[in-house]
């Protein structure tokens, strides 16, 4: 007689339920903001180190005008040209060639004291026309150069490379132009197409201070009930910690199982004073299985 009263009352809980749902339920609304930080145009400055090949020296200095030039063009009249370095002055890429790493940190620094009130992020633009690596001292002093700006907690100079493939490999190029030959107008048009995606480089002018609205005003006078989603990384990592756990207490269960076995020769023991008569890693095993 209970069952059949307990079977009644379950059935009629379950089928008057129905009738308490919310005749008009909420809907639910994603809303989305989006909040950019002020940001301000730097002015840009540059410093060129060519390097350059030619296999008759007679027109070295046409080939140094033309790479100049080129990249005067493109970075603009206002750019601020900090040094010019030529690793190779009489166009013959010896392996001796070397460049001032010193001479060009004085110069960015005294660049960037001039125009104290901005933020100078220097551009080096190596120029290279011949599709071989770079001797290992003259890598180790470009190196130098942003390694300069980094200990004096200063943001490393950006490398472009107006070069063949192997050179601009070798300096680790944020930007590479491939060299095509000298007096090609396509290679000033590349160069100038770059520079202005780029420049002029952006600082952030600060933090929006205040609070930030979720909701603008024809959604607000709406919402009854507003929700942040738990990010689904959490709930993954969540569970990812729930298997580990299970994981962990069914080996423990079959470690103490496997103690028990009469084959072993060992009995389990009944309370955790008897724990010392085991070796360590036994009363291991056993104390977490009966901590679990």
């Amino acid at each position: 007689m209970l069952r059949a009263l307990a079977s009644f009352a379950l059935v009629l809980a379950c089928g008057c339920g129905n009738h308490f749902v919310e005749p008009h339920p909420p809907q639910l609304e994603r809303a989305q903001a989006t909040y950019t930080a002020g940001s301000a145009g730097e002015p840009t400055s540059y410093l060129v180190v060519l390097d350059l090949y030619l296999e008759r020296s007679a027109g070295c200095a046409d080939q140094h005008a033309f790479a100049l030039q080129t990249i005067r063009a493109a970075m603009g009249p206002e750019a601020i040209e900090i040094a010019v370095e030529d690793a190779s002055p009489t166009c013959a890429q010896l392996s001796t060639r070397s460049i001032d790493p010193l001479a060009v940190d004085t110069a960015i620094v005294a660049a960037q004291a001039a125009h104290a009130a901005a933020h100078l992020r220097p551009i080096l633009v190596y120029v290279n026309n011949i599709d071989l690596p770079i001797t290992h001292p003259l890598i180790d002093q470009l190196a130098a150069i942003r390694s300069r700006s980094v200990a004096r907690v200063q943001q490393a100079p950006l490398y472009w490379a107006l070069a063949a493939a192997k050179p601009a490999g070798d300096l680790r190029s944020d930007r590479i132009v491939p060299w095509t030959f000298t007096g090609d107008a396509a290679l000033g048009a590349t160069l100038r197409s770059l520079a202005s995606a780029d420049l002029p480089l952006q600082s952030e002018t600060g933090d929006v201070a205040g609070p930030l609205p979720l909701l603008g005003e024809d959604a607000l006078h709406r919402a009854q009930r507003v929700g942040l989603r738990r990010a689904p990384w959490i709930r993954r990592r969540r569970q990812r910690a729930a298997r580990r756990s299970a994981e962990a207490a069914r080996f423990l269960r079959r470690a103490a199982a496997a103690l028990r076995h009469p084959a072993l020769g060992i009995q389990a023991p009944r309370d955790h004073a008897s724990h010392r008569a085991l070796p360590s890693p036994l009363r291991s095993v056993l104390r977490l299985s009966a901590w679990r």
